[in-house]
């Protein structure tokens, strides 16, 4: 899509991920990121940002086996900023709709377990549609044009 932002942010997890129980719900969780920068030689925080991140089907299944609080993470997903207005006020949510996320190495090891690829013959093909109809059906809809 045109005029799609898309981000790449580290930082921490907030929160533990989770699912609402409801079937296809995506898993979120919140993402603080403080970035630093230099000051007369010396490292200097900014102010943290937190972003509502977004994780859909089989990349939101692993967020919720692997992830955890604390955990230093990279994101990379398409930005999303909304207001909202309810009883207490305004505000905003920024979202990431997530397409990428892994474990930050330079903060931290991870192990990586490796999936089973599908063999030749678990793998479902679904027959291609052909648009010309059955030989049947053409002389069906004949007999009762007459």
């Amino acid at each position: 899509m045109l005029n799609e932002v898309w981000v790449t942010v580290s930082g921490n997890v907030v929160d533990d991920p989770m699912q609402r129980e409801t079937t296809g719900a995506p898993v979120k969780f919140r993402l603080a990121s403080t970035p630093a920068y230099m000051r007369d030689g010396m490292w200097m925080d900014s102010e943290t940002n937190f972003f509502d991140v977004v994780c859909w089907e089989r990349l939101g299944e692993h967020i919720k086996e692997c992830v955890r609080r604390g955990d230093p993470v990279l994101v990379h997903g398409r930005l999303s900023i909304r207001d909202w207005e309810g009883e207490k006020g305004r505000g905003r949510t920024v979202e990431i709709n997530a397409k990428h996320v892994g474990f930050d190495l330079k903060r931290r090891k991870a192990l990586i377990e490796r999936l089973p690829r599908p063999r030749p013959e678990e793998t479902q093909v679904t027959p291609a549609l052909s648009m010309e109809a059955p030989v049947e059906a053409e002389a069906t809809v004949a007999e009762s044009a007459a």
